[in-house]
Formats: structure tokens, C-alpha cells, sequence
């Protein structure tokens, strides 16, 4: 899987990975710096995610956005960037004859953005916009939400966007003292896939890398112990379905456990064939929309299980996700359930990379999650000798009223209470 790869560390701590493919025409990459905002402080709320925008609205090169933007798109192709939790990126993918202008557009916007002040302003309103959009969006307000219950009073719990109140107070000096402190060679990451050279990859890529700052990546808070999360939170509005997630912290994101937990989340809710699925959607017909699924989060996983249904049912719906996370904690699964499942994640593991694109995205994750400067030679999780014991001992660790939270969006008019909800999901337990 990782056939071919180079790894090139610079003096000043960056680094640059290739992957390359003789049999394409096209080439992606990305250029990925350590901090998101897991990095900010409270009244910092949302600055990754604002200066994210602002490199794209002028660079020492090109110093306005539509220079930018003319560029970008006459390479065709695709170019987007995103901020999470640890980083800020950006993508490419274009055709290979563009590998070196997208790195010299991309590396000129990450070393030297203009920060002009008129654009800032104009850009904070295009992110009050993006805001509005999510309060609009009944699925965004339950991630918000949940988040903010599974972890209080931590940054992994407020949204990555920023509140309207946080964006108010950033200004040029503000987000430029932001980029000299985060913006630095030793969190810096570049890959690319494709049809390239890892030798000119580097030359193309090292003034930008270069000119970055050599301080140390701050520190970021560390992710709260198991436990401690608020249990139910809800919204009501003018909606027609109600909205369910139950969302649990797991283990750390370097327990031994990875493909346990795998196997637990598509047990549960991760396909057709999964127990969620049968009993929820297709046995009673309850919801349209149900699954599981496992994200993690920096050093800490978390497990959750989201569902989107007739407000009538609601009760209905929730027992029964009880009955199952209760049947997982207190049985160990069947052979014939765990080997479909084992079967399924196999396959599915061959066929998630199979694009250019989807391969630097993979060597991209490889880089970030050991920070060395080494690749292994395949990537799978080991999910032969998971047990059915495993999987039961797993889901008792995890599925525990204080360890995880309940979170719901309500149309104003639907009878049940979060909090009888709550006991519903824990009857039994």
C-alpha cells in the first residue's frame, strides 16, 4: 500500500512526502500545518478555521483573492482546504503538468498571507454567513451540541468555526500573531501522490517550508479522562423529525484496541446487515436514517450513534439502541455475526484507496499520526484475532451512562422530554 514512498525531512523540522504512480496523469496534493482548535484559547475561538479562509485572499505572489482564484481554476482539477481539531489543510488535486504551480500557489499562501484588513472584514461576514447556515441545518446543531455535552468546557467540545461573539474581536494584528505562533516548519506537512518526483517536490516546496518560523508546535490541552460528560442535552425547533446522538468517549487513539473498536461500531450500526440497521429501519421501520461510526479525535476516539426519526417513535427508537448497546456490554458476540463483520471491514480496507487522491490523503494520516519520518509498508487493522469476549469487553468499557451523552433536536410540539428519553435509553442498566 505504501509502495514507493519518500520521505524528506528538512533542517528546519518540515516535512515532504511522496508517493509516486507512473500509470495516471494527475497528481494530489496537500499541505497540512499542526493546529486547529484543539490549539485555541476560549476568546480564540474559531481564529484556525478565519485564517484558513484568509489564505486564500492574498498572498505575497498574487496579493488579491481573484489572483488567487484565476490560478486555481484554470488548473482544473479541485483545490479546497479544511480545518479540524489539529489541522489546517490544504488539497489538490489537478493534472500532473499543474504539481508545480499548485505548490507554489499553496506554499506562498501558507508562508506569506496578506491579511488585508478590508478582506478580513469582508471574510468575517462570509463566516457569520457560514454560521447562519449551520443553525439553519438541524443535523450541524446536533453535532454542536453534542460535542459541547460529551466535552464541557474544553476546546474539543466548541465548534471549529467560532461563535459570531469570538469572530467579532479578530483583527489583522490578531490572526497575523496567530500565524507567526502556529504557522511553524516543525508542523508542517507536505504530500503529494501521483505522477511526480520527489526530488523536485522538494525543490518546488522548500523556499515556502523554508521561510516558516522554526519554534516548537505549541502544546495543546490534553483530552479529559473517561467520564465526567453532561447526559442529555436538547434542542427544540421547527423541524419535522426528531434527531438522536448518543455519543461516547472511547479509549486513546494508540490503544491496542483500533480494530475492536472497529468491529463494535459495524456490529452495531455500520451497514444493512448491522443489528441497528435490521431492527431500527428495517424490522420496525422507524428511521430512514441510522448508523454508527467511530472518529478520532486527536489522542481520544469517540463512538457514536446517530439516528433520524418520527418524532411518534422517538421512544420506541431509543429503546431499542439501549437494548443493543446493553446486548453488546453483556454478551459476547456470535462467530457468524463477527466474521461477516471481519469480512466486511477487510474488504472495505481494500477498496477505500484505490484513487490517487484517496492515496495522499492516507499517507497524509499515516505522517500526521506518528510524526516521524517513516511510513510502514501496509496499513490494516489486525482483525483476525478479535474474540467475541473482545467485543463484549470493549462495549462494557465504553457504553456507560457517565461516559457518554445524549444528544437531541426536537420539533417543538414532540410529547417525550429529554430526560425521560434518557432513562428510557438506560432502562435496564
Amino acid at each position: 500500500m505504501f509502495e514507493n514512498v519518500e520521505v524528506t525531512k528538512l533542517p528546519n523540522g518540515a516535512r515532504i512526502a511522496t508517493m509516486p504512480q507512473s500509470d495516471t496523469n494527475s497528481c494530489a496534493v496537500g499541505f497540512s500545518m499542526n493546529v486547529g482548535s484543539r490549539f485555541e484559547k476560549a476568546l480564540e475561538a474559531g481564529a484556525s478555521h478565519f485564517l484558513e479562509h484568509m489564505l486564500f485572499k492574498g498572498s505575497a505572489k498574487r496579493p488579491t483573492p481573484a489572483r488567487i482564484n484565476r490560478v486555481l481554476d484554470r488548473m482544473g482539477g479541485y483545490s479546497n482546504a479544511y480545518t479540524g481539531l489539529k489541522w489546517t489543510s490544504l488539497r489538490g488535486f489537478v493534472p500532473s503538468t499543474c504539481a508545480r504551480e499548485i505548490i507554489d500557489v499553496f506554499g506562498d499562501m501558507l508562508a506569506h498571507p496578506v491579511l488585508d484588513p478590508v478582506e478580513i472584514e469582508n471574510e468575517r461576514r462570509v463566516i457569520l454567513e457560514e454560521i447562519n447556515r449551520d443553525m439553519d441545518s438541524p443535523g450541524a446543531r446536533l453535532q454542536n451540541i453534542a460535542l459541547k455535552a460529551l466535552w464541557p468546557n474544553h476546546p474539543i467540545g466548541r465548534p471549529t468555526i467560532g461563535t459570531p461573539e469570538t469572530l467579532a474581536k479578530m483583527d489583522a494584528d490578531m490572526l497575523r500573531a496567530f500565524h507567526r505562533k502556529h504557522y511553524t516548519a516543525k508542523g508542517a506537512l507536505l504530500v503529494a501522490a501521483g505522477k511526480v518526483q520527489h526530488e523536485k517536490i522538494v525543490d518546488w516546496a522548500r523556499p515556502y517550508l523554508e521561510a516558516l518560523p522554526t519554534t516548537p508546535v505549541p502544546r495543546r490541552p490534553p483530552a479529559p479522562r473517561m467520564g465526567l460528560a453532561i447526559p442529555v442535552v436538547c434542542e427544540r425547533g421547527d423541524v419535522a423529525q426528531a434527531r438522536i446522538r448518543i455519543m461516547f468517549r472511547g479509549p486513546a487513539r494508540k490503544d491496542s484496541r483500533k480494530a475492536t473498536m472497529s468491529l463494535l461500531s459495524y456490529i452495531l450500526g455500520g451497514g444493512s446487515d448491522s443489528r441497528l440497521f435490521r431492527k431500527i429501519r428495517g424490522r420496525d421501520g422507524l428511521a430512514y436514517h441510522v448508523e454508527t461510526f467511530v472518529s478520532t479525535v486527536d489522542d481520544k476516539q469517540e463512538f457514536c450513534v446517530e439516528a433520524e426519526v418520527n418524532p411518534d417513535q422517538i421512544e420506541k427508537a431509543v429503546r431499542q439502541c439501549g437494548r443493543e448497546l446493553h446486548n453488546l456490554a453483556s454478551r459476547p458476540t456470535g462467530g457468524r455475526e463477527l466474521g461477516c463483520a471481519k469480512r466486511m471491514l477487510t474488504n472495505m480496507n481494500l477498496l477505500a484507496y484505490e484513487t490517487v487522491f484517496d492515496k495522499a490523503e492516507l499517507l497524509d494520516y499515516e505522517l500526521k499520526s506518528q510524526r516521524k519520518a517513516t511510513v510502514p509498508k501496509e496499513r490494516r487493522l489486525d482483525l483476525e484475532p478479535v474474540s467475541g469476549e473482545d467485543i463484549r469487553v470493549l462495549a462494557e468499557e465504553v457504553f456507560r451512562p457517565e461516559n457518554g451523552s445524549l444528544a437531541l433536536i426536537l420539533p417543538n410540539d414532540c410529547p417525550s422530554s429529554p430526560e425521560k428519553l434518557h432513562e428510557i435509553l438506560w432502562e435496564g442498566v
